[in-house]
């Protein structure tokens, strides 16, 4: 369908939208902005979740490699098993927290987001006339035919 055929469709589709197709193409811009920036939050909060997840699974590694050195006393292995499960422990906690704070920036600027827009769309509402002549003549009670 080319662009000039789909326009006079949704202008005669739309006719009884509030506000006309001008409304609807604007409330249309609106929801993809706030979509725009959302996804820009939650995939920045998913890259620095695979960096923090690459930085504790390379750390973990690290840690491993002291386990699979030969230990020729069982003392020394249980020192070594038991130094790596209190670091594993106490890392994990740390790791855990940093998770948290990325989730919870993300969340923060989600919810700034989603009041932002609907500040400015009540801004909107309220500083435009309430729909067209023709559209309050519609909305007009029948009474004056009598």
């Amino acid at each position: 369908m080319n662009n000039k055929l789909a326009k006079e469709w949704a202008e005669k589709f739309f006719t009884g939208f509030p506000g006309g197709l001008p409304e609807l193409e604007a409330a249309m811009k609106n929801s993809t902005a706030l979509n725009e920036k959302l996804a820009e939050t939650a995939f920045s909060a998913a890259e620095d979740g695979i960096k923090l997840s690459a930085e504790w699974t390379k750390e973990a590694l690290t840690d491993l490699e002291q386990i699979t050195k030969t230990q020729t006393e069982p003392s020394e292995l249980a020192s070594v098993l038991a130094n790596y499960t209190s670091d594993a422990a106490g890392k994990s906690t740390q790791k855990m927290a940093a998770f948290a704070e990325i989730l919870g920036r993300m969340q923060a600027e989600s919810i700034r987001l989603f009041v932002e827009a609907s500040q400015d769309s009540l801004r909107s509402a309220t500083t435009k006339p309430a729909g067209t002549p023709k559209a309050k003549a519609k909305l007009a009670p029948a009474a004056t035919a009598a």
